[in-house]
């Protein structure tokens, strides 16, 4: 019986940062670029949460002797660049919010929070103008 071979792990590099930074104003237009991107990388895992992160060690044995999951080296090796494309894709005042985080996942999450509550923020603001208005005004 022949073994299989396993597969071998290739990085995803990326050449070019996305081309309108991440600002206050254009968010929703990023994202989009930004996910368009990571999906085509097949790298959608990156973004989604900490269950898809491989265990650091395959047993105690290995921690015990200092020996890491080939499959967690494979998944840090993908997610720093990914993180590294991310972080170039921001503008400068965006990068500073994310010092700290590990992961793209905690990037992702912390973005998606932010501007979720101002989008948030700003229809509730416009409901308001929206019913405050007759036929005469109009909404700045």
């Amino acid at each position: 019986m022949a073994s299989a071979n396993p597969k071998q792990f290739i990085p995803q590099a990326f050449s070019t940062p996305i081309s309108s930074k991440l600002n206050e104003d254009n968010f929703l237009i990023w994202r989009q670029q930004a996910d368009s991107t990571i999906r085509g990388y097949c790298l959608k895992k990156h973004i989604i949460g900490a269950i898809h992160v491989p265990p650091q060690y395959e047993s105690a044995e290995a921690k015990a002797k200092g020996v890491l999951n080939s499959k967690y080296e494979d998944f840090d090796q993908q997610d720093t660049l990914l993180k590294s494309w991310l972080l170039e894709s921001m503008e400068p005042q965006f990068k500073v919010r994310m010092v700290g985080y590990e992961w793209c996942h905690q990037i992702w999450s912390n973005l998606e929070t932010y501007f979720g509550s101002q989008i948030k923020t700003h229809v509730k603001q416009l409901k308001i103008q929206l019913r405050a208005t007759n036929k005469s005004t109009t909404i700045n």
